[in-house]
């Protein structure tokens, strides 16, 4: 081999070896936690482990979920009124278990060509999916539902990480940060307010 790329070559090593490795995604630290206290292992460097991260997060969910529908029977159910918040009024439905932890708030709005159902599946006290179901009428007279349009909206931490429709698919919604600020600021109404202080 050339002297010349023998050198070229040993040149590139050594800056190589001193430059800090880049690396991109997401971290997987609590929001309160300062850039200075995150180690490097906590980042996502790949697409791959990405891709990886968010197929867990959503499957973890799903689970949850599921094991909670599972347990309805036993949990104890306590309706407040939302005629407030729609224009047809509405339901608020919060679901205890036996140890008195809330793990699912159920909100029903009303209205004339349809109603909306937002359901909150909830671990430590943390919603890790929030399903939200729109019925819609034939008409409003009759209230037959004709079609029904579902979103998932997956969390983690309480930061919204990723949005299905009822289909499975991914869905593009134009600001995520936004709508999961806005689903978490409901969620902490239903969670700590009695019905005085959801209006």
């Amino acid at each position: 081999m050339n002297r010349n790329v023998l050198l070229l070559t040993f040149i590139v090593l050594i800056i190589a070896s001193s430059c800090k490795k880049e690396k991109t995604g997401v971290m997987t630290t609590n929001v309160d936690q300062s850039e200075e206290d995150v180690n490097d292992d906590e980042y996502i460097s790949t697409p791959i482990e990405f891709e990886e991260y968010m197929q867990n997060a959503v499957e973890n969910a799903d689970q949850e979920a599921m094991g909670i529908r599972q347990d309805m029977d036993s949990f104890t159910r306590e309706e407040t009124d939302l005629s407030e918040m729609s224009a047809e009024g509405g339901i608020l439905n919060k679901y205890f278990s036996k140890d008195g932890d809330i793990r699912m708030i159920e909100a029903v709005y009303y209205g004339e060509t349809g109603k909306t159902t937002e359901t909150f599946f909830i671990k430590d006290g943390l919603p890790i999916l929030m399903e939200r179901q729109k019925d819609n009428y034939d008409s409003p007279e009759s209230r037959n539902i004709i079609s029904s349009d579902k979103l998932l909206f997956y969390f983690e931490e309480g930061n919204l990480l990723e949005v299905f429709d009822g289909n499975g698919n991914i869905t593009q919604i134009e600001n995520m940060t936004y709508a999961g600020e806005n689903i978490i600021s409901d969620y902490e109404k239903f969670m700590n307010s009695d019905e005085d202080e959801l209006y």
